[in-house]
């Protein structure tokens, strides 16, 4: 499955829950318990040079749509949605039509917890994040890991005021987010794949692309 590969590739196979179901956390969207998962990365996801070096994606998007659920081998949950570009950092996606993604993570097959990565978050509707994806093989967009999900502190009208405005006005908007100021300054030092890379990795376009 193509998921699977990409799991795979990007995260050892030594993944465990790290929170039981039923320790008590709120979620974002009902107060439903998180489980986090641990997982062991080829790549340091707290350095974001090397996550965007590696990764074949870095945006900002806005969330346009939840559009729920799927589960790999009927147990480990992905969470769909479509995005909104509204600035590319890595990678040339298109801007003007929503985008579909799939995010590791999201609520357990029996609806007990929400499986989240230690430190990653699931976005909802509304929110500007910064997010780090992989091509597959079938031109899809895949997100996953620690870090793999920022989200942005904007203001309440900026998600209504890009439609009709210019890319300096987002540009200005964004500039006053030291996150973004952050990866900006990450997608401009890229390093060669051999000094963030553990193994050989296959890099597919997505079908999205400008």
């Amino acid at each position: 499955m193509r998921r699977k590969i990409m799991y795979t590739l990007i995260i050892s196979c030594v993944i465990c829950t790290a929170a039981a179901c039923g320790q008590k956390k709120a979620s974002e969207e009902k107060d439903v318990p998180i489980a986090r998962i641990s997982g062991s990365y080829y790549v340091d996801p707290y350095d974001p040079v090397a996550v965007t070096s590696s990764a074949d994606y870095a945006f900002v998007g806005n969330v346009v749509k939840h559009k729920g659920y799927e589960y790999e081998d009927g147990e480990r949950p992905y969470t769909n949605y479509d995005i909104r570009v509204i600035k590319n950092l890595k990678g040339e996606l298109k801007t003007d039509i929503d985008i579909p993604i799939t995010k590791r993570g999201g609520m357990a097959v029996d609806g007990s917890c929400y499986e989240v990565y230690e430190d990653d978050f699931l976005p909802k509707e509304g929110d500007v994040c910064i997010f780090t994806a992989y091509g597959t093989e079938e031109g899809e967009l895949v997100v996953i890991g620690a870090n793999s999900t920022l989200l942005l502190e904007m203001p309440e009208d900026f998600v209504s005021a890009i439609n009709g405005n210019t890319e300096e006005y987002i540009e200005k908007v964004l500039e006053k987010n030291e996150e973004y100021r952050t990866y900006v300054d990450a997608s401009k030092n890229l390093l060669p794949a051999s000094e963030v890379e553990a193994i050989p990795v296959d890099h597919y376009k997505c079908d999205y692309e400008q």
